[in-house]
């Protein structure tokens, strides 16, 4: 590689078929220079909140290679690529990730002949701060971009094992079950064998066609001819469920289409009493006395707020909440007559911030409902940056105490289970979103699950158990990296937490959950969700580690070293 600085004068460091350039922002800065011995050249620069104004400006070397890209090092707003060539200007592309800490934005590749003599990266609007620390120009397809930078100090992990506090349990680190629908997968060895492997506390049973005609759908569950439950499949793909150790919430997540006559999405006026029968039914199917271990977990429909709260853009028009708590509570009372033993809850929002749906929802349902569940997906847009999307693995922070909250003041005196049951990254599944298919879904996983229970949720269930875009394994029942973090987790984190930290800003990206095992046994788990390799100090142990490079075992004396974007389980001593 050839390395060059254009901060000084061009210095000459290695050699080989590849060149890259390192052009520090403080060279022609646009803003002030601040002093961080954790940048490339020992300083960064601070632009103006002014929208669409140049924040970097730089005059492109003569012997730049034919293709190019180009690698920022910046936090804050968005920003333009541009293009000048004897004083004009020309659009080239733009980054839209708001990073919260320093992190590389790959623009290009780009011909070099578009680059034009110089460029400038352009800010996008007001509103948010843009700091700037370096622009690397390089044809490398994988450049080592971490070594453009100083290394990082060793920061210590402080743990008080004398103060437990709340109970971690195999519930926080539940799934969901979908392809487990078609009895011929539920029955699979090897689809078995990796749900007890995973050995998640919830299994929350949902698949968006379970209503569907099961002559067309070999994962659907109704007889659409009779009107009714195909009893024969849907105890078919419960059996080899029933005995596994976790909690099965079993979802009825919307009704048949003969209930929705005028094809509007809400169940018909009319129709409200049949469907709780309908939902009665299956409950004395699945827990008839001769159909094995009961299923005592049920949730009434799924993401049904959009189609019964107002929408934002339709503020002034009337909504249909009071239908969906009416079909909440005639479903549940109907269903508590055929089995008085089971506990019922929903309505699995789609929208986990729109708090008057929650409020209200939760007042017309609290005496009848055992708990409240919600759903979070954090991106639609697979050219989200891994920093982004990261950084919003905390994002079920603030609903999740929001609602937890809401429910303490609405049910006092007796309490009522939150639940965030369903997550993942893209919520669009047609990308088919590969973060949530290697091991940084076994990181973000995690990070999601340790914001969630801090923020209070008694429980989480990760989409999905096995599928082609979100699965912990594939549909041929390969194990993805998050199933491994599950095992690992589920195996070594049940116990009671205890305070722990690690002294650095939460922009970080570092994230520490210290337990006591009931066997009195320390455990860790670990986790660097930011763009650079930390070294933590303070902890011996065996450790178990998940980074892009697979899972290792290691051996802790004092100090463990983590990757970007990693999670370590760590049997403390």
């Amino acid at each position: 590689m050839t390395l060059k600085y254009l901060l000084l004068p061009l210095i000459f460091l290695a050699s080989s078929h590849a060149a890259t350039f390192v052009i520090e922002a403080e060279k022609e800065p646009q803003g002030s220079v601040k002093s961080d011995t954790t940048c490339a050249g020992g300083a960064f620069v601070v632009a103006a909140d002014q929208a669409y104004q140049p924040v970097f400006k730089a005059t492109l070397p003569d012997n730049l290679p034919s293709k190019v890209s180009l690698y920022v090092r910046r936090m804050g707003a968005p920003v333009q690529l541009k293009s000048v060539t004897t004083g004009k200007q020309s659009e080239i592309a733009w980054d839209w990730s708001k990073p919260g800490e320093f992190s590389w934005c790959k623009m290009g590749p780009f011909e070099r002949s578009k680059l034009g003599e110089s460029i400038m990266l352009i800010r996008g609007d007001a509103g948010s701060s843009i700091s700037i620390d370096s622009v690397v120009i390089t044809d490398e397809t994988n450049p080592d971009l971490e070594s453009l930078l100083p290394p990082l100090p060793p920061l210590p992990i402080q743990v008080d094992w004398t103060k437990p506090g709340q109970k971690i349990s195999r519930d926080h680190f539940g799934l969901n079950v979908f392809s487990g629908f078609n009895p011929e997968i539920a029955n699979h060895p090897k689809y078995l064998e990796n749900l007890a492997y995973m050995n998640p506390g919830i299994l929350r049973l949902h698949y968006g066609g379970m209503v569907d005609d099961a002559t067309k759908n070999p994962s659907a569950w109704v007889d659409y001819k009779n009107q009714c439950w195909l009893k024969e499949r849907v105890l078919a793909a419960l059996a080899p469920m029933r005995d596994l150790p976790s909690r099965l919430i079993l979802c009825i997540n919307t009704w048949p289409a003969w209930m929705d006559q005028d094809k509007d999405g809400r169940l018909d006026l009319n129709q409200h009493d049949a469907y709780a029968a309908f939902c009665a039914d299956l409950v004395k199917i699945v827990n008839a006395p001769d159909a094995g271990k009961p299923i005592l977990w049920w949730e009434i429909t799924n993401e049904m707020d959009d189609r019964y709260h107002k929408r934002f853009f339709e503020e002034k028009k009337p909504d249909h909440l009071n239908e969906l708590t009416d079909i909440y509570l005639k479903s549940s009372t109907a269903m508590r007559k055929a089995d008085p033993r089971i506990k019922t809850g929903g309505p699995a929002t789609t929208n986990s911030y729109n708090m008057d749906f929650h409020r209200r929802f939760i007042a017309a349902t609290a005496p009848m409902l055992d708990f409240y569940s919600m759903h979070l997906y954090v991106t639609g847009s697979r050219s989200a940056s891994d920093s982004d999307i990261f950084a919003k693995s905390d994002s079920p922070a603030w609903p999740l105490t929001s609602v937890r909250s809401m429910l303490n003041d609405i049910s006092p005196d007796r309490k009522i289970e939150l639940l965030m049951d369903e997550y993942n990254i893209n919520w669009d599944w047609k990308q088919e979103d590969k973060r949530m298919k290697d091991w940084r879904s076994a990181v973000w996983d995690a990070a999601f699950c340790v914001s969630a229970i801090n923020a209070g949720a008694d429980g989480t269930a990760a989409w999905n158990e096995c599928d082609g875009a979100y699965g912990k394994t594939t549909r041929d029942h390969v194990r993805r990296p998050a199933a491994d973090s599950f095992h690992l987790i589920n195996s070594l984190l049940p116990g009671v937490s205890v305070p722990a930290q690690i002294d650095t800003p939460k922009s970080s990206g570092l994230r520490v959950l210290a337990v006591l095992r009931p066997d009195g046994k320390k455990a860790l788990l670990l986790l660097n969700t930011g763009t650079r390799p930390r070294t933590l100090t303070g902890v011996t142990g065996k450790a178990t580690m998940i980074r892009q490079e697979g899972m290792t075992a290691i051996k802790l004396e004092n100090m463990i070293s983590l990757p970007s974007l990693s999670l370590a389980l760590i049997e403390a001593d």
